[in-house]
């Protein structure tokens, strides 16, 4: 499997995560329940399951011997009430930019359906144009073969455009439709 589709299958469980996490780190900030130290974390963080002991542990580490985090003491981190600032969250143009694997691959299917996409154009013209000039059999199988080139070539493009439009940002449906559909 390639590495950024690996990346992408990662940012899919964090953008949930983040999604739900999000709104719950803002009211505690706002309601000043941020201290850094393990009590609060406990207090403010429902978390009995066996899967969240290695959050826990993090969190007792990081309140005992990790300084309580990546903010000063006493410093509050950021609360993101403004909508663009939440979406900023979710975006996967940080990653991108910065990763090697997933921002080459992001190029080369955006470039794959723009070459794709003209192609297609220029063949549907071109058929058409070499389609007049012949006899109408001739014609008819000319016209045939560029629409069938055309066709190809627009298909390509859709793959490749849907492809690319992975590495872009998304509002994260907790839903689920996005995986019925």
């Amino acid at each position: 499997m390639p590495q950024w589709k690996l990346h992408l299958m990662g940012a899919d469980v964090l953008d949930g995560d983040v999604a739900l996490l999000q709104p719950l780190e803002t009211a505690n900030a706002a309601a000043g329940n941020v201290t850094g130290d393990y009590a609060s974390f406990v207090r403010t963080n429902y978390t009995p399951a066996d899967a969240d002991l290695p959050v826990r542990a993090f969190r007792k580490w990081l309140a005992e011997r990790g300084g309580g985090g990546p903010f000063g003491a006493g410093e509050q981190p950021a609360t993101a009430t403004d909508p663009a600032a939440a979406a900023a969250a979710l975006s996967r143009t940080i990653h991108v930019r910065s990763c090697r694997e997933c921002s080459g691959a992001h190029a080369r299917f955006t470039r794959t359906w723009q070459v794709a996409a003209a192609t297609s154009a220029l063949l549907l013209c071109a058929g058409a144009g070499a389609a007049g000039a012949r006899a109408p059999a001739a014609a008819a199988a000319a016209a045939a073969r560029w629409a069938a080139g055309a066709g190809v070539a627009a298909l390509v493009a859709l793959w490749a455009r849907r492809n690319a439009a992975l590495f872009e940002h998304k509002d994260y449906d907790h839903s689920g439709a996005h995986q019925r559909g």
